[in-house]
């Protein structure tokens, strides 16, 4: 993709406009899809980059909330980690995950989804229907991160489900 898509990437989605959407008025504008340089899955990857980016006054806004929250919501578990300065990864459980845990951790499912890095740690409730305990997120899917996640969840909620699954990736670090 060449600049200016990339820019209008970027500004469709300031005005609340989806990468789809995006690339469906672009190409008309241009006349045809032969005249964009790149294509519907271009757009929403540039889109989903543009997201990773996270200006760092709004990561500590984030963090700043979560604390306020931790200080004054009973049972409200928060925990991050920087590297270099910058935001690493992120857990957080309310009651109602600390609940839900309680009565469910029987079988708890990770895994984190697509190159968002959302983790979220599923188990299986008495009507066979998945609810999810609790969630984090990580920078990145190495086996620090991940350890780093696993020792905020056994801080949090302090036993061990009896199985855990997940799936294997082999790009893991």
């Amino acid at each position: 993709m060449k600049y200016a898509e990339q820019l209008f990437v970027y500004h469709s989605s300031v005005s609340n406009i989806g990468p789809t959407k995006a690339y469906e008025v672009y190409s008309n504008m241009k006349g045809s899809e032969k005249n964009v340089h790149g294509t519907v899955t271009d757009f929403r990857n540039w889109k989903r980059d543009l997201n990773v980016f996270i200006n760092a006054s709004d990561s500590r806004v984030l963090v700043n909330k979560m604390e306020q929250r931790k200080k004054y919501v009973p049972g409200f578990s928060f925990e991050y980690k920087l590297e270099k300065s910058q935001q690493h990864s992120i857990f957080s459980a309310d009651e109602v995950a600390k609940c839900n845990y309680k009565e469910f951790s029987d079988i708890i499912s990770f895994d984190a989804t697509y190159n968002l890095k959302f983790v979220p740690f599923t188990g299986i409730e008495n009507h066979h229907r998945c609810v999810t305990t609790v969630a984090g997120l990580i920078r990145d899917e190495t086996a620090e991160s991940y350890t780093w996640l696993l020792k905020c969840f056994m801080k949090t909620f302090g036993k061990d489900p009896n199985i855990i699954v997940t799936y294997q990736d082999k790009y893991v670090d």
